[in-house]
């Protein structure tokens, strides 16, 4: 998995120059939320999208 500190960098500079810390944050949680579900994939922890529609009706 990449370093977090190497991950903050490559997002950092891949924004425009003019863009927020709010922006780059939301970035690298969007990139660290794609890289988890990733690395689940490669493990094999997912679940269908009907056990996920039936855990998620059970909230109720």
């Amino acid at each position: 998995m990449i370093k977090q500190k190497d991950l903050l960098i490559e997002v950092a500079n891949g924004m425009p120059q003019n863009a927020t810390i709010e922006e780059i944050v939301n970035e690298v949680l969007l990139k660290i939320s794609a890289l988890r579900g990733f690395e689940d994939f490669k493990e094999g922890k997912l679940i269908s999208n009907e056990e996920a529609i039936r855990e998620i009706m059970s909230w109720n």
